[in-house]
């Protein structure tokens, strides 16, 4: 990630990363930049938010699956990093600036960066790292038309990530233009592929190109990433309720808190029982802080078996993922470790 974003910057390296800075006509009259500020204010902040770590299992099952399809591990050349790294400059971009968006007090054990540097200072530098890895590209894919290809790419990812963003903020608040909705299940699905899956589905798409997979195995493997980036916000959403450990770290219930429509929450306003349905939903709609208010709501998510019903809806869409992809993927250890990694991801608790 730090040969597509450095650490810190002097004017050399400024010149060298971010040439459009300095425009032919006024490079000589301005022989220095600030650079002090570009440290503090765009990229200490940046790497504040990644060094605090993370799963980072988007650029990690991008290798296992180039390693799957022919590259060897011990010599993957620039293409296949920036393929991978880009995902997570982009998805830590996105944390921040969802931080914001959900006014979360805590990413990672640590005050979030808006309350850190500033809410200035953090929307700016989220932003920069959607632009970054795009315009970095040529540093890192020297074929013009391979170039052009994943720049596409990259644009309609970035688009189904803010329309995925926007379902989810606009159902948070209970619906749009004052008029109250619950999505369906399929809308839910249909949301999280279009932001939990999109950066992961970025990453297979560029190593689709890259690699010139057949169309039966690109086809494969996107269906499966797709899949996948769905149980893993299935499983984040379980987590969120029910890990106490996530409760000492980001606070009980945020996501009831925040009024977020997951597929516990759907299942259970769809369900028969009238009143705890009415319940749950006007706990949702307040937004509160109250910690009795949001473990009431949990007590009915869990009361109701929502949380065992999208346990279960995860492992069935993985398992029919799993059984179109694993025809495509030649015997090889690396095909372990891909489903290996993905199983994890299902069923951590944490």
């Amino acid at each position: 990630m730090e040969r597509i974003i450095p650490r810190q910057v002097d004017n050399t390296t400024l010149k060298e990363n971010f040439p459009y800075l300095f425009t032919e006509h006024y490079q000589d009259e301005f022989p220095k930049a600030d650079v002090q500020a570009v440290n503090k204010g765009l990229l200490e902040p940046m790497y504040d938010l990644m060094d605090r770590g993370g799963k980072r299992w988007r650029p990690c099952l991008g290798l296992a699956f180039a390693e799957c399809f022919g590259r060897d591990a011990k010599k993957f050349e620039d293409d296949i990093y920036y393929a991978c790294g880009l995902t997570e400059i982009v998805h830590n971009g996105s944390l921040m600036a969802d931080d914001i968006e959900d006014r979360s007090q805590l990413r990672r054990g640590l005050p979030c960066t808006y309350l850190k540097y500033g809410l200035d200072y953090a929307v700016n530098a989220s932003t920069l790292m959607y632009y970054i890895p795009i315009a970095q590209i040529n540093r890192f894919i020297p074929d013009p038309a391979l170039q052009s290809r994943l720049t596409t790419i990259y644009n309609q990812e970035m688009v189904n990530l803010h329309i995925g963003q926007n379902w989810d903020i606009t159902w948070h608040h209970g619906g749009a233009g004052g008029i109250s909705m619950c999505p369906t299940e399929d809308q839910y699905v249909q949301m999280v592929l279009n932001k939990t899956s999109v950066l992961p589905r970025m990453c297979l798409r560029f190593l689709s190109e890259i690699l010139q997979l057949k169309p039966s195995q690109r086809s494969a493997v996107i269906k499966y990433i797709e899949t996948l980036g769905a149980a893993f916000q299935i499983q984040d959403d379980i987590i969120a309720v029910t890990s106490e450990q996530y409760a000492k770290e980001r606070g009980v219930g945020e996501d009831i808190r925040e009024g977020k429509r997951s597929l516990m929450v759907i299942h259970s306003l769809n369900l028969n029982n009238t009143t705890k349905a009415k319940r749950l939903n006007d706990i949702l709609n307040m937004q509160t802080d109250d910690i009795s208010l949001l473990r009431e709501a949990i007590d009915i998510l869990i009361s109701n078996g929502s949380v065992d019903y999208a346990k279960n809806r995860a492992a069935t869409m993985m398992a029919q993922a799993w059984s179109e992809l694993e025809r495509q993927i030649p015997e090889c250890k690396a095909k372990g470790d891909v489903e290996a990694l993905s199983n994890y991801l299902i069923d951590r608790d944490i």
